[in-house]
């Protein structure tokens, strides 16, 4: 019976689990692309909305070094986040 319980509660637990932490370097990086992704979709001054974008692929490719990815092959864009690679995962600057 306590094996039975023990078991449930391991269960339970990695059912209600957090998702995977992001790394301090990596969450600094998603920061960073977050406020290049912002201005790079903002109307501005040509000049500053490139950069911006051009940042935000240099940004992109050191997070997907890092074995993260944003989205599933099998999801709709807004659903869309940023997780550990798995098989299926799309690299930000694949797309």
């Amino acid at each position: 019976m306590l094996r039975k319980t023990i078991l449930a509660l391991a269960a339970v637990a990695a059912l209600t689990a957090p998702a995977i932490a992001q790394p301090a370097e990596v969450k600094a990086l998603i920061q960073a692309f977050d406020i290049a992704n912002k201005k790079c979709r903002d109307s501005g001054p040509e000049a500053v909305v490139l950069a911006a974008c051009d940042r935000r692929e240099t940004i992109s490719e050191a997070i997907s070094k890092s074995n993260w990815c944003y989205g599933k092959r099998d999801q709709a864009g807004y659903q869309y986040r940023w997780h550990r690679c798995t098989r299926g995962s799309i690299r930000y600057f694949e797309e």
